[in-house]
């Protein structure tokens, strides 16, 4: 039985959970191919809509007031995106003993990715609830929320080739994932009507939902196992061209731990005294028809395909490698999202130090820019950081925040792929 309040949860789980990691490792896309070990942190959220100030007084659980509400719902579209990603990498690279151009590579990491799509007249209702909405039909034709939590142990290899035309490396690997929280909401040509006096409404409703383990049991307890494959292709050309593309998350997960399948594709129509979608506070997604509404579904398990992630980078290098022109592309499957697009630019003194501006359009979100360097700490340590929302994470009214950083150790203190100045 659906309980009070829980679609309002199952909508706002969106927001706590995708913008696509914007990763620093190749904005200059050296072939660095050596042994090293590397950790990486980066999350970010992005909207086309919802601004900072709303989001983060969600998080910190503030009491949103009305007048806030009112002015968030101007900033709303007719389609609107919203999305956070946390990703989380300890990895390793090691020369293979046998082969100089053969190395294993070993990692673990987190993965956290969520999506939010709706349209202006869903999320009103949501922010006012029905009265507002008298004697007026409300349209839903598309609400999506998506929320993913996982872990993976990887390992493969790496194999490099280099002659006096080309560097290239090819890198493969497998992963067990462990599940720990899922979900996936979503509304379809759907509609809300309140009659003028507001004692009846009628709820064309097709809804879908599915879920493993929101209640966040023990990390050691999974929700969820399954196996996964990532494939990236390098290739730097007559040190001049360069091009990579690579595609993440090949695979699945079978959740299995308090899974749950509800649907809806009904016409109901209620009458009575309350008949009102909030409460006092404003805030809440409830009506008597919705413990009705969804059928439910306690299957011993389910199978569900990881969101795939592809990118694709391409640039030029000038003033003798110091300077790299680069674009990028990158997306998500089963999240709702737009491409990715970026423009950059990378200066680099020496191979010691970095210095990236860039021009992000897309995503989960409208325009960014933002600045990232990398600091050759000595001949062992390398530490890159910084942010793709320069001009929003300040702003409370600005759509997207987010940071990133890595930490590099090269065992091998000496580079013999990577350029001489």
């Amino acid at each position: 039985m659906m309980k009070k309040h829980t679609l309002f949860i199952l909508i706002f789980c969106g927001i706590t959970s995708l913008g696509i990691s914007q990763t620093i490792s190749k904005l200059y896309p050296v072939l660095d191919i050596r042994n090293q070990i590397h950790f990486r942190y980066s999350e970010e959220s992005n909207s086309t809509a919802f601004t900072n100030r709303l989001l983060k007084m969600y998080h910190n659980s503030e009491y949103i007031s009305r007048e806030i509400l009112e002015e968030e719902s101007g900033f709303q579209k007719k389609n609107n995106y919203i999305g956070q990603h946390r990703n989380v990498d300890f990895s390793a690279l090691i020369k293979s003993k046998n082969n100089d151009f053969s190395y294993l590579y070993v990692g673990i990491g987190h993965q956290m990715m969520g999506s939010l799509n709706y349209n202006d007249e869903a999320i009103n209702l949501l922010f006012f609830g029905n009265k507002r909405f008298l004697g007026d039909t409300v349209s839903i034709p598309f609400f999506t929320s998506y929320a993913l939590y996982l872990e993976q142990i990887k390992a493969g290899k790496l194999y490099y080739q280099s002659n006096q035309q080309h560097k290239s490396f090819f890198r493969w690997n497998l992963a067990l994932d462990i599940g720990q929280n899922y979900h996936h909401f979503r509304i379809k040509d759907s509609y809300f009507y309140t009659s003028p006096d507001g004692d009846a409404v009628d709820i064309k409703a097709k809804i879908a939902y599915e879920s493993s383990d929101t209640s966040w049991t023990a990390l050691y307890i999974p929700s969820g196992k399954g196996i996964s494959a990532d494939l990236d292709y390098g290739i730097e050309i007559q040190d001049r061209y360069y091009f990579e593309a690579s595609v993440r998350n090949i695979g699945f997960l079978s959740w299995s731990r308090s899974p749950r399948i509800m649907t809806a594709d009904t016409l109901i129509h209620f009458e009575g005294i309350n008949t009102s979608l909030t409460d006092s506070s404003g805030i809440s997604f409830a009506t008597p028809a919705t413990d009705s509404l969804l059928s439910t579904q306690n299957p011993g398990s389910f199978i569900r395909m990881l969101p795939m992630h592809f990118s694709a980078i391409a640039g030029i290098y000038l003033l003798q490698k110091r300077l790299f022109l680069g674009s990028e592309i990158r997306y998500f499957t089963t999240l709702k999202n737009k491409a990715l697009v970026s423009l950059y630019a990378t200066y680099t003194s020496h191979q010691k130090t970095f210095m990236t501006f860039r021009i992000s359009e897309g995503g989960f979100g409208n325009w960014n820019a933002g600045v990232h360097i990398g600091i050759q700490l000595n001949e062992n340590w390398r530490f890159q950081g910084g942010t793709t929302y320069m001009n929003s994470m300040f702003n409370k009214y600005g759509r997207g925040a987010g940071w990133n950083f890595g930490l590099t150790y090269y065992i091998d203190s000496h580079c013999n792929t990577c350029p001489k100045f």
